[in-house]
């Protein structure tokens, strides 16, 4: 190889799509706004439509031994909704376990269920929402545990 060739590698700063879209809801900005921005991640990332996938259908541990659900809402959280803006499934959900003040505090980010394994069981998507979203390890786990006894329920691991 002729010694006169030089490489530079170069490389810029990369967010990952979740990170974007929590800088994007704290900025200022119309609330119509936020909501293209968040349908335009949940467009680019969505859950994988094929669970051949072997990332989303990893069994995830540990787990809580109880079972807890939305009212009326059945073990695929995929499907769990924001109605008219009203009712969320996954704040009634997490509402079951978790004190009020945290729960207003993940309201903010409009989280539906389909949102759900980003935001929660992923690895490192998860970790990423955690520390924009300033909550603690424990909480992130709490959630993790129980929603992913569901998780392990709906996809028989």
């Amino acid at each position: 190889m002729d010694q006169s060739m030089q490489f530079t590698l170069t490389t810029a700063p990369v967010q990952s799509l979740l990170v974007q879209l929590l800088m994007e809801h704290t900025s200022t900005g119309s609330k119509e706004e936020a909501g293209k921005k968040r349908q335009e991640y949940v467009n680019t990332i969505q859950q994988p439509e094929s669970t051949s996938s072997s990332n989303f259908m990893k069994r995830i541990e540990p787990t809580v031994h109880d079972v807890i659900l939305p009212p009326r809402k059945g073990y695929n959280y995929l499907l769990w909704t924001r109605e008219n803006g009203q009712t969320n499934d996954v704040l009634l959900f997490l509402k079951e376990f978790l004190e009020k003040p945290m729960v207003d505090k993940i309201a903010d980010y409009e989280i539906c269920g389909s949102d759900l394994w980003h935001f929660f069981l992923d690895d490192v998507t998860s970790e990423e929402w955690r520390r924009h979203a300033r909550i603690s390890h424990g909480i992130l786990l709490k959630i993790r545990m129980t929603l992913g006894n569901i998780h392990n329920i709906l996809y028989r691991l």
